[in-house]
């Protein structure tokens, strides 16, 4: 697992790092939370030998194409001999040598105007984004546009953590050793013992495990090997319009993440109608699942995965879980204290000036649970009516009886984790039978005893992680193991 990052950018470190993105984020990785907002994409627009991209659901990775499109969660490998060249959709390029491995881990960027003008005549970044990129191994030739005022850009390495806010460099990195190569700008660097380094224009900072970074002038040869890479970069890119990548930004998932909360991502769910609950025959208790319509006329951001417990603690600045883990969802918190999450949460992001008045963190509906859920299925689970295993933690008798981290899954159509299994998730709606009317946004009963709990967890039998199944609990009940939450994003209605 990485340790460090590498940040372009003034964010913070994702854990367990506790500088950067799921520690103390940085007040100018913020992103605007109007529609526009975007999952961004990194179009391949070279290869040469052997390249391999893999998504963030499968297993195996295919052979790269040209023009094709990476998203968020998609890694990308090199063979021996073998070299390819992406440009991001804010303008970034990234040259990526042989043998190198890298994961685009996230991506969100703000929506902007598309038109005839050219990425290789860019000065600036198309719009505000933030970034993050896994380098496991190998090497990247970046050249970064100068990022917007609110904009973070993040590359991890195996050493240590770097900040940049537009320049040219070249990053190196294996299991022991990181190499840092800057041609204009500047870096600072911080090493995994919180050593800070600033590593200006034409020089080249070494470090190796065990030993302390070294400092020195970058030679000439190297100097012009970048230069290289960058002017090759550019000639091609320089033909390519923003409208061209516009376009891809706009077939993607909208999502957002919330720089306080370790970078929580979310996405946007668009507004629409489904059937609710369970139809005869699926094993549901009629009253309890019966079926009925539903429509909901806003869209919501909704967590990809569960809250998990170092997302918590860096909210909360506590730890109440029994499984410990820093990426294992947070449980034994009551409905009280997943509320109490959501409004400072809403509090710290508004006051950072990256939350607008009318937006506020909240658990989500029963409805707007299930419709994220069931992802436009009418199925028992979000991939049909069989499970097994390999789809999600519960209680099939042989896997671990332990929440997992998120994200072990593969996900439904809409992006979202751990929908079915691994910690059941409180929502907002006090606990009552289904009506047998069409429903229009329905918020739940006004008053009750047991709040609703949804999506089963890793002690339950496969029943209860259909998408229509309900439980409730007390909402001042802190003692289960097996419960914790989903953060959703929405406007004030």
């Amino acid at each position: 697992m990485l340790v460090g990052l590498l940040m372009l950018g003034c964010g913070e470190a994702p854990e367990p790092k506790p500088k950067l993105e799921e520690s103390s984020p940085s007040p100018n990785a913020s992103l605007d939370l109007q529609p526009g907002l975007s999952k961004g994409a990194a179009l391949v627009l070279t290869l040469e030998g052997e390249v391999s991209v893999t998504n963030s659901s499968s297993v195996k990775g295919t052979s790269a194409t040209l023009n094709q499109f990476l998203s968020p969660g998609d890694s990308l490998e090199t063979g021996q001999a073998s070299d390819a060249l992406l440009l991001l959709t804010t303008g970034t390029t990234l040259s990526v040598g042989a043998n190198t491995t890298f994961v685009l881990k996230a991506f969100s960027q703000d929506d902007f105007n598309e038109g005839k003008a050219k990425v290789g005549s860019l000065e600036e970044e198309a719009s505000s984004s933030t970034v993050l990129i896994d380098l496991n191994v190998g090497e990247l030739v970046v050249d970064v546009r100068k990022l917007k005022k609110k904009s973070n850009f993040e590359i991890s390495s195996p050493l240590g953590v770097a900040g940049i806010r537009g320049t040219s460099f070249r990053l190196s990195a294996s299991a022991d050793s990181t190499k840092l190569s800057v041609l204009n700008g500047r870096v600072d660097f911080i090493s995994n013992d919180n050593k800070q380094n600033q590593v200006g224009a034409e020089k080249v900072l070494v470090l190796s495990t065990g030993k302390e970074a070294a400092i020195n002038h970058l030679p000439d040869a190297q100097k012009q090997s970048i230069a290289q890479a960058v002017a090759k970069a550019k000639k091609e890119s320089e033909g390519i319009s923003l409208s061209i990548l516009r376009d891809k930004v706009g077939q993607s998932f909208k999502t957002h993440l919330v720089p306080s909360a370790g970078n929580l991502e979310m996405i946007w769910v668009e507004p629409g109608t489904f059937m609710m609950g369970s139809p005869r025959g699926e094993k549901g208790r009629e009253g309890k699942e019966l079926q009925h319509q539903v429509t909901l006329s806003r869209g919501f951001y909704l967590g990809k995965y569960e809250v998990t417990q170092a997302q918590w603690a860096q909210v909360m600045g506590t730890q109440p879980s029994k499984f410990k883990g820093p990426n294992r969802p947070v449980e034994k918190v009551s409905w009280f204290a997943a509320m109490k999450f959501c409004r400072r949460l809403t509090e710290i992001e508004s006051q950072a000036g990256r939350l607008t008045a009318d937006y506020a963190f909240q658990l989500p509906t029963e409805s707007e649970w299930e419709y994220a859920c069931r992802a436009g299925t009418t199925t028992a689970y979000s991939w049909g009516n069989g499970i097994n295993s390999s789809r999600a933690n519960y209680n099939y008798g042989n896997d671990p009886n332990r929440p997992m981290k998120v994200g072990q899954f593969s996900p439904n159509s809409w992006g979202f984790h751990d929908m079915h299994g691994n910690v059941m998730e409180w929502v907002s709606d006090w606990s009552d039978s289904y009506p047998e009317e069409r429903m229009l946004d329905p918020m739940g009963p006004a008053t009750g005893q047991r709040r609703i709990k949804r999506g089963g967890c890793w002690g339950n039998k496969a029943n209860a992680l259909r998408s229509a199944w309900r439980g409730s609990e007390p909402p001042d009940s802190n003692h289960k193991i097996d419960l914790g939450f989903r953060l959703a994003l929405k406007a004030s209605r």
